[in-house]
């Protein structure tokens, strides 16, 4: 800081005080330009020699919105486990598997392991009921109960879980074969319904390569009558697989052929393809 000194002791011209003083002025403004500009040629040269961290944005940079990184469709999947009752009265042999969703987000995972956790207790639910039945021919155990769980090579973004119930219900002389598939989104976690992949107005022709399968399938196992042609609708269909080049399709027990049959499977191509 610059200070004028004036009293009355000093007697000065106005023209003259007044130069001085401007010239005062100019020479603190001058040495306060220098010493602004030392310092942003020395700040400069700090960022130069310590450049920013990994990671950080400088303060001039707009930074955006965080989000978490893609998880990719190749991480997600299922984890399997395998269970048995051995405490059940009518029952010989009670098994069954149960499965949870791996590198999904939490959102997805909470809703497509609701899912799986729905499929496989009213499956195994059903069956526990029945030990309260009666054996039949005066059997001390005569039930037994395998549920199984498979992995489907879906295309995509596309989970599937392929579940298989077979064994002899208790109190019953016949085998029990049942199909049921999950397909779901990775991304949601929800259910994906067939119309994604057979558009409404594709339906017909979608039906129609089903049921021409139904029958060659037929043909091959010894069972097919062209006199009673079996005419399968959407809502026989026990399950469906959305596969890289083709619609694989599951019929459980009776739906599309006599029991011998058991579940009959079929694939077709995708319509239009």
């Amino acid at each position: 800081m610059l200070t004028v000194i004036g009293g009355e002791g000093h007697q000065c011209r106005r023209r003259h005080s007044g130069r001085r003083i401007t010239l005062f002025r100019r020479v603190a403004s001058l040495a306060a330009g220098a010493l602004a500009l030392a310092a942003c040629s020395s700040i400069d040269s700090l960022n130069e020699a310590m450049p920013l961290p990994s990671g950080s944005r400088a303060v001039s940079e707009p930074a955006g919105d965080a989000t978490a990184p893609a998880m990719p469709v190749s991480a997600a999947g299922f984890a399997i486990q395998t269970h048995a009752r051995t405490d059940l009265r009518n029952y010989d042999r009670f098994s069954f598997m149960t499965a949870t969703t791996k590198g999904l987000a939490p959102d997805a995972a909470a809703r497509a392991d609701e899912r799986i956790r729905g499929m496989v207790d009213a499956a195994v639910n059903d069956a526990l009921a029945a030990d309260d039945g009666a054996c039949i021919e005066g059997e001390a155990t005569c039930g037994i109960f395998e549920l199984t769980l498979d992995v489907l090579p879906c295309s995509g973004e596309i989970l599937c879980l392929k579940q298989d119930v077979n064994g002899v219900p208790v109190g019953s002389a016949t085998s029990d074969q049942r199909v049921d598939v999950l397909v779901l989104d990775s991304v949601t976690g929800r259910a994906v319904d067939l119309s994604r992949f057979v558009p409404i107005e594709a339906t017909e022709e979608f039906l129609a390569a089903v049921n021409a399968e139904v029958a060659a399938a037929q043909q091959q196992a010894g069972f097919y009558d062209p006199a009673y042609p079996t005419e399968v609708t959407e809502d026989d269909i026990a399950g469906w697989a959305p596969l890289s080049d083709r619609i694989q399709i599951w019929f459980s027990r009776y739906s599309a052929g006599p029991g011998a049959m058991g579940a009959v499977t079929v694939s077709v191509p995708y319509p239009g393809s």
